[in-house]
């Protein structure tokens, strides 16, 4: 379910990523952050980071780079709230 959104989410991203973020350090929501940086540049931090890379990669684009949500979005979180 949760899925769904994010792959939507994530196609307006990369659209917009591929026409002009590209190599953008601040924008570019493919590079980490300078917190994530800070965060994980010792031994035992890269360690959690492994586990927790893909979840970061999926958060990552809602704070680098949020986009208001669309109409599909709204339907789409409407629709998993209603589901049983």
């Amino acid at each position: 379910m949760y899925l769904r959104l994010y792959s939507l989410y994530n196609s307006i991203v990369r659209m917009s990523y591929h026409l002009w973020l590209p190599g953008n350090d601040e924008m570019d929501v493919d590079i980490p952050s300078k917190y994530e940086a800070q965060l994980f540049k010792y031994t035992f931090g890269k360690l959690i980071w492994m586990f927790l890379q893909p979840f970061f990669y999926a958060l990552r684009p809602l704070f680098i780079q949020p986009k208001p949500p669309t109409l599909n979005e709204v339907s789409l979180v409407i629709n998993l709230f209603l589901e049983r």
